[in-house]
């Protein structure tokens, strides 16, 4: 039994009471030791499927109890576990088989059935008539399949997995071009293979960051903090000026920078090369962009490069690594997923319709720092080339609410190997926790990977343009996610919403109750603050108290 309804157990008793029966009970709960009738022995697999072999009557509330004293052509009462209101309901199942197999009376509703025995002979044929049945859709589906495409003997990198990040080492290494990276349906850049191109080489694979992930994992490197000096730098970055500063001072030093811009033109986030010696065309990098970027391109062109430093999510990031090894120097960043495409494209239709904007050539500044708050209260600014501007808070801004509560990022995100581990150098994001909280224009946390990108660290001589200080390697673990998001039961459905044009994002945020989400979530948090307040002001009045006892000691 694996519920804890004590009426059920009464009924138990009973019927075997009737039965003149003795009772044997496969423990599940601590408490099912005190019953009368506990196995003490441990039951295996076998000990269990021998009990409902051997077994005359069987009491259960397992959809598997049914199914073994079915096989077994055991008399059983099934009851229900769940009520028809709970949200964790699993009856469905067994009101199925039962009614597949006209063993409804089977399932006790407070009335005796004891008077009646299952026609097992009946059930069997039914039961033949549904494996048969099935059996044929396995072997109709299996013969479909074209020998071409019977992944069983296939040797590229869709053969073990369908999760990808669109990073483009798999088409940068498939000696026949068997493979390109595009964007897909659901608005992802995502690898396709054409097999009859495919000699099965199995170079994809090798590069595959998904498979066979490695890595250093958050929490075994060293953390630092940065916050540069110059307002500028810091106004236009995402937090503390650490990436742009870094970028600047390789580029100088004569290292190409790969990293992520914003193309106004094509409203995408793509990866470009900027060549050494070249600081005016950083600015370009400054900034987050809350969307997948084109990341395949940039693989064949960092191949000319003989000095490099390569920014980028951590399963790209990855992807290089696998390509090049350690002839680069790899920056990956604290990361929490991409949405998709059409999110962005749902949002200039939101941003034309709603704010009237003109979308053809808008710009789109994830981050915008320049407006009023702190650098942990986050703004998205987008001007139309008319000049025409819309500033929104987090709070209210559709397309990052979207983002921040991760209903439509890619499907690797809700598994992604690379949330608690890194194949960088350097891995860098916000200084999130409660260190900063009072800061208003940004820090940024470092994580050292490698000793090799300690020593580049320390190479680039940071501390002469800002703040740089060795902090205490759990802040990476408490302040930054380190687990993946669950992916939500209606994601298919939402994905079909950001392509149905019909559809506005204002309507796709009701319909999931985002706004809903983002109440919850400040009641949420007034509720922390309150209690964080309380306990201070309990251990106020506990010093207090202490104090005022010492004193009457004394006295």
């Amino acid at each position: 039994m694996l519920g804890h309804n004590e009426a059920h157990w009464a009924e138990i008793y009973e019927t075997a009471s009737k039965l003149g029966l003795e009772v044997k009970i496969i423990p599940v709960f601590s408490s099912d030791l005190k019953r009368k009738g506990c196995i003490k022995y441990p039951v295996g697999p076998a000990e269990f499927l021998n009990l409902f072999r051997t077994a005359d009557f069987v009491c259960t509330d397992s959809f598997h109890g049914m199914i073994f004293s079915i096989i077994f052509h055991v008399n059983f009462i099934e009851f229900r576990r769940f009520q028809n209101n709970d949200p964790r309901n699993q009856n469905f199942r067994i009101f199925n088989l039962a009614n597949l197999l006209s063993l409804n009376e089977r399932i006790y509703d407070g009335r005796d059935i004891l008077d009646s025995n299952i026609n097992f002979s009946a059930v069997d044929d039914k039961l033949s008539v549904l494996r048969t049945e099935s059996i044929n859709w396995l072997k109709d589906a299996l013969d479909s399949v074209s020998e071409r495409k019977k992944f069983t003997f296939a040797n590229h990198v869709l053969q073990s997995h369908s999760l990808c990040c669109g990073c483009g080492a798999c088409e940068s290494v498939c000696p026949v071009k068997a493979v390109k990276v595009s964007m897909n349906d659901n608005g992802f850049y995502y690898a396709h293979v054409n097999e009859n191109s495919c000699i099965d080489c199995g170079m994809c694979r090798k590069v595959c960051p998904i498979e066979g992930c490695e890595g250093v994992k958050c929490g075994d490197g060293r953390l630092f903090s940065y916050k540069d000096n110059d307002m500028e730098v810091l106004q236009e970055s995402s937090s503390g000026g650490f990436a742009h500063r870094l970028a600047s001072i390789a580029n100088n030093n004569g290292y190409d920078v790969c990293g992520c811009t914003f193309n106004a033109k094509s409203h995408t986030a793509e990866h470009i090369l900027i060549k050494s010696h070249n600081p005016q065309e950083l600015h370009r990098l400054q900034g987050s962009k809350y969307m997948q970027s084109s990341f395949s391109g940039i693989m064949s062109r960092l191949g000319d490069s003989n000095k490099a430093i390569v920014f980028g999510t951590p399963c790209q990031i990855s992807g290089v690594r696998k390509l090049t090894g350690d002839k680069f120097i790899l920056v990956d960043l604290i990361c929490h997923g991409v949405p998709s495409s059409l999110l962005y494209r749902k949002y200039l239709d939101y941003l034309k319709n709603n704010k009237k904007l003109d979308t053809e050539g808008l710009i789109t500044l994830f981050r915008y720092k320049r407006a009023p708050g702190q650098w942990r209260e986050r703004y998205i600014y987008n001007q139309d080339f008319h000049g025409r501007s819309c500033v929104q808070h987090q709070s209210r801004d559709p397309y990052f609410l979207m983002f921040e509560y991760g209903l439509c990022y890619s499907e690797l995100c809700y598994e992604c190997p690379y949330r608690d581990k890194s194949n960088a150098d350097i891995r860098i994001g916000d200084y999130w926790g409660e260190k900063f909280m009072n800061d208003k224009t940004g820090v940024s946390m470092i994580e050292a990977m490698t000793s090799r990108g300690l020593e580049f660290m320390n190479e680039c001589g940071l501390s002469q343009f800002g703040s740089l200080h060795e902090q205490p390697i759990t802040d990476y673990t408490h302040c930054q996610q380190m687990k993946n998001l669950l992916k939500p039961v209606f994601y298919d459905e939402l994905i079909e919403s950001l392509k149905d044009s019909r559809i506005s994002l204002p309507d796709i945020l009701r319909s999931y109750d985002v706004d809903l989400r983002q109440k919850v979530k400040k009641v949420n948090h007034f509720i922390s603050r309150v209690k964080k307040f309380i306990n201070i002001f309990i251990n106020i009045l506990r010093r207090i108290f202490t104090q005022c006892l010492t004193c009457c000691k004394k006295l």
